[in-house]
């Protein structure tokens, strides 16, 4: 017995006909739409990047020493 193997076409996706859409404004990056969310970096070998703890979702608390480990590389 064998098991085909079926690879996903991420660029050509089958989607269900009766999907429902939704329209998503496209918003141009800029200091003031990036507030809150992030920043527009020139320099990214050179910029300070502020390290925290990664917040606390539902009821599991983030382990003493962890949630911090993005910058590491």
């Amino acid at each position: 017995m064998t098991t085909e193997r079926k690879s996903f076409d991420c660029m050509n996706p089958v989607v269900a006909a009766n999907l429902p859409q939704i329209q998503i404004p496209l918003v141009t990056a800029d200091v003031e739409s990036l507030q809150g969310f992030g920043e527009l970096v020139s320099d990214y070998k050179n910029h300070q990047v502020e390290i925290v703890t990664w917040p606390t979702q539902g009821l599991r608390s983030i382990d003493v020493g962890t949630g911090d480990e993005g910058a590491l590389a």
